[in-house]
């Protein structure tokens, strides 16, 4: 059964980041339900609602960490622990 997460990203802009976002996603079979992006004086934010297989979800951390090497912030959450608004519901925070 998918799971679905919210993903949230800041950090400087440039070309690529959604692609690099996106192939992480799609490396581990999911799928972008919806996403929202801005830019900001140049800082990128972007939030997406994503779905991955349960067996997918647990490495999800590590695929990021050569973003988070390049200074982006990335948190996973689950939303229905957003909506129930539980500090904890965050699963994990990369800095």
């Amino acid at each position: 059964m998918p799971k679905n997460i919210v993903l949230t990203l800041t950090g400087r802009d440039k070309i690529g980041i959604v692609d690099s976002v996106t192939s992480v996603i799609v490396k581990r079979n999911g799928n972008v339900n919806a996403s929202r992006m801005t830019r900001l004086g140049g800082e990128f934010a972007m939030l997406m609602l994503i779905a991955l297989p349960d067996q997918e979800f647990g490495g999800l951390d590590q695929d990021f960490q050569s973003m988070r090497s390049d200074g982006y912030q990335i948190t996973l959450c689950k939303p229905k622990m957003i909506r129930k608004n539980m500090p904890a519901g965050c699963l994990m925070k990369l800095k």
